[in-house]
């Protein structure tokens, strides 16, 4: 009997230390990414887009309804739009390949908000409602685009607009091999 707990223990004691080398190899293959900052108006280029941050508007289910008309019949279905913070960032894209490109497949979809640490995805209903009245940035597309972003209420702990813009918001671009991003902060 005692001779198996003393081979259940080495083998606990092997796999423990066959995990912990993976463990290290992989944060050593893989380190921890750099920061890109990016603040509003300064531009960056984007697999083909140059992208500057304009402006960013948080909003209660009221006050986004009121502004983005068509908003109401989309989130018809949707029994919990009131318990959101209606988040929209205004971004001015400039495609510089000369070539069109398509929306749906851009890895701009891919974009998230981080406010803290929570973070949430674009909301694909709401980027054609409130902008997108074709898929498309034309080979000689520039203008401004506004992405919509729903953060459910529970994550902001109860903090005002206010608060969460001086505590700033980020649009992530990449979070690998660097956490590129937008700060808006006010």
């Amino acid at each position: 009997m005692r001779c198996c707990k003393y081979i259940v223990a080495v083998a606990v004691i092997a796999l423990l230390g066959i995990w912990g080398y993976f463990v290290y190899d992989i944060n050593d293959a893989y380190p921890s990414p750099e920061e890109k900052c990016y603040s509003i108006n300064e531009e960056f280029e984007y697999y083909g887009l140059n992208i500057k941050g304009r402006s960013i508007e948080l909003y209660e289910y009221e006050e986004f309804a009121e502004g983005y008309d068509k908003c109401e019949e989309s989130l018809i279905y949707d029994e919990n739009k009131e318990d959101y913070l209606y988040v929209v960032v205004t971004l001015h894209i400039t495609n510089m390949t000369g070539h069109d490109i398509l929306v749906n497949g851009n890895p701009v979809y891919a974009w998230m908000i981080e406010t803290g640490i929570d973070a949430n995805g674009i909301d694909e209903i709401l980027l054609e409602v409130v902008n997108f009245s074709e898929d498309i940035f034309h080979g000689d597309f520039e203008g401004d685009i506004e992405l919509p972003f729903k953060i459910p209420e529970y994550l902001t702990e109860g903090k005002s607009k206010e608060d969460i813009l001086k505590e700033g918001v980020k649009v992530i671009v990449s979070y690998y091999p660097y956490k590129e991003y937008i700060s808006f902060k006010k």
